[in-house]
């Protein structure tokens, strides 16, 4: 019998790194014809049109439109469900996999460890990119049998911090190698021709366009070699969308670049023609269907793979500076593609530098990540400048000789084959202990929001499906005992609410709060913060911690807030514990104790509901000094 395997990534059409490695994987996977390939892709609806086109079965992860509707005012909730952990146990409990391959950005995954289903056949494969290496994974190590970082950094930097090795293994993403490499001289040329190009020196950046992806390093390095060689004919191709994280034009006119130094790829997204032209402005109209609708490449409207090998002929060397990474799939693409490669060392980039690689080192700088603390990498203009001299001063005979180096390098670090050859030993051999579905309780939506709806019927519906997450027939006993009960007079609202707290007790059962108890367990004297009301409150009370723990210097200091905020206090060096926010919180004088109570903590504080003028309440006898207005 084939056993199930359940992907749960990206969508394997997005042109993002998780997107192109899901569908590479599943490519080859679908093709040995020996596994029942099941894709759960993030971001998209549970049937969406476009799954149903894949050669294997695909669900998106994303909850019902309703419930979507009314948690996007919570970008904590937002994001969860973008992950895809609002219906993964539904999910799983549909599915019934035999193996469990996550491949996300590491929050999205820690917190499936504690799921019933979870076992032995279960993988995770993160992009573990900066030190000091998130908190959280280090943490979930003895839950998880099969634990990949897409980076040998990750793996070098947990020995180094003492645990045994092999803990956290190397698995590379899958790249496709037949997609990408070098056209003939002649292609070459009638390629630019096609384009309008001649013999520039073409600088290369394949890239989304987010915040640590380093733009304008690159168009400093740009500018400082154009200083060097002010005759050179040199230009930069940005293929990228310029609607995205940084404001590219402000930098071309910061450094003194012209619209015609610098090129990147247009795609219509009317009849997908593209074209690699000087960006003159964001939309143009299409030379082919003649639709205003021809726009800088993105995630979710890009080239095939044969139009991005294209893309990388019309290069002369590829640059890739960023601040971090989990493996930057451009980099081994424009490998293939034989191009002398010029890469930050650091995160990903210290494996893309290795001996042989075909690469040039880039420097870089140390700074902080806020709030994080993670080490992240600013990478040198001037180092940038010098390593695009070498390989400009370079005989086209030398760029060719290193460039087929690259190639071979890449090949044998990066193919799909030995890749997947690895993780169908996890499933042939390893798989070897079932899933618990019986324990799998399905998530209830108490907050979830539900339409006005004439018939009683559809309204109840509308009720189980949306609050209690479960599908009930026209004869269902439950359904008729609500449609009796509101003919007779039943006031809605009160039916409604029956639902709503059905569906809260039932979470609150699923996961019995020791919040209380730890704070029990702490025998110091402690100050609470509680933050309870979103990203801007807590972003606010991160940054006063310093002021506190300067006041409070013998006191434990703990905030309590809800879950899906945890990251933003990761790192905070003035911070003992961060921990759940429960409801009996909303009275802080609760928590100090008076008389025989008992009391949990020394000071409370507590940014009131007045946010954001940041006042507080609090039952202590002690005198608080610290003013929460002060920065």
């Amino acid at each position: 019998m084939k056993k199930t395997v359940v992907f749960h990534s990206n969508y394997s059409r997005m042109f993002t790194g998780f997107g192109k490695n899901a569908k590479n994987i599943l490519r080859y996977l679908y093709k040995t014809g020996k596994y029942n390939i099941v894709e759960f892709s993030n971001a998209k609806l549970k049937e969406e049109e476009c799954l149903e086109s894949l050669p294997w079965k695909a669900y998106g992860t994303l909850p019902k439109q309703e419930i979507l509707n009314s948690i996007n005012q919570d970008q904590g909730k937002v994001r969860i469900a973008a992950y895809g952990l609002m219906e993964i146990d539904s999910l799983i409990r549909e599915v019934k996999p035999d193996f469990y391959i996550g491949v996300e950005d590491i929050w999205a995954l820690t917190p499936l460890v504690e799921k019933k289903w979870w076992n032995k056949n279960c993988m995770i494969w993160t992009t573990l990119d900066s030190v000091p290496l998130y908190e959280e994974a280090l943490k979930i190590i003895p839950k998880v049998n099969h634990y990949y970082a897409w980076a040998s950094f990750a793996s070098r930097e947990v020995e180094r911090l003492g645990y045994p090795k092999g803990l956290i293994k190397t698995l590379r993403g899958a790249t496709e190698i037949n997609s990408f490499f070098r056209l003939k001289d002649e292609q070459r040329t009638l390629l630019r021709k096609e384009f309008g190009l001649s013999d520039e020196f073409i600088i290369g950046f394949v890239f989304r366009n987010q915040l640590r992806k380093s733009v304008f390093s690159l168009l400093k390095g740009l500018y400082l070699f154009k200083q060097a060689y002010p005759k050179a004919n040199v230009k930069v191709l940005l293929h990228t969308s310029w609607d995205e994280s940084w404001d590219i034009k402000k930098f071309m006119k910061e450094f003194s670049l012209k619209d015609e130094d610098v090129l990147t790829t247009f795609v219509c997204k009317s009849c997908g023609h593209f074209k690699v032209e000087h960006p003159v402005s964001k939309i143009k109209k299409c030379p082919k269907c003649q639709k205003d609708t021809f726009i800088t490449t993105s995630p979710s409207n890009g080239v095939d793979e044969e139009e991005l090998n294209d893309v990388y002929n019309l290069m002369d060397v590829y640059c890739h500076p960023f601040t971090s990474g989990g493996q930057e799939m451009p980099i081994q693409e424009a490998k293939f593609a034989e191009l002398i490669t010029l890469v930050t060392n650091y995160s990903c980039g210290e494996d893309n530098c290795a001996k042989d690689s075909g690469s040039s080192p880039l420097k870089w700088e140390e700074y902080r990540e806020p709030g994080t603390q993670f080490i992240k990498a600013a990478t040198s203009a001037t180092s940038i400048s010098d390593e695009l001299e070498k390989v400009y001063l370079m005989s086209k005979e030398e760029r060719k000789e290193r460039g087929i180096i690259s190639r071979e390098w890449a090949y044998k670090n990066y193919s799909i084959e030995s890749t997947c050859k690895k993780i169908e030993k996890f499933i042939n051999e390893e798989c070897n202990k079932k899933f618990d579905y019986k324990e799998i309780v399905s998530t209830k939506y108490p907050y979830a929001a539900v339409p006005k709806i004439e018939d009683n019927a559809i309204w109840i519906k509308t009720l189980y499906s949306n609050i209690l997450n479960c599908q009930v027939n026209d004869d269902d006993e439950g359904l008729s005992h609500w449609i009796d009960r509101l003919n007779k007079g039943e006031n809605r609202q009160a039916v409604e609410n029956f639902f709503r707290n059905t569906a809260l007790k039932e979470e609150q059962k699923k996961a019995p709060n020791k919040t209380l108890e730890f704070l029990k367990s702490i025998k110091d004297k402690k100050v609470l913060v509680i933050v309870k009301n979103g990203e801007r409150e807590a972003f606010y009370v991160n940054c006063l911690l310093k002021n506190l723990k300067e006041t409070y210097k013998n006191f434990k200091i703990i905030v309590a807030t809800k879950n899906e905020l945890f990251h933003i206090f990761e790192g905070n060096e003035n911070l003992d514990h961060v921990i759940d926010y429960i409801d009996k919180m909303s009275t802080p004088f609760f928590l100090e104790g008076k008389g025989n109570e008992t009391k949990y903590c020394d000071i409370v504080i507590q940014l009131s509901d007045i946010f954001p003028n940041y006042s507080y309440i609090r039952n202590s006898e002690d005198i608080i000094n610290f003013d929460l207005l002060c920065t």
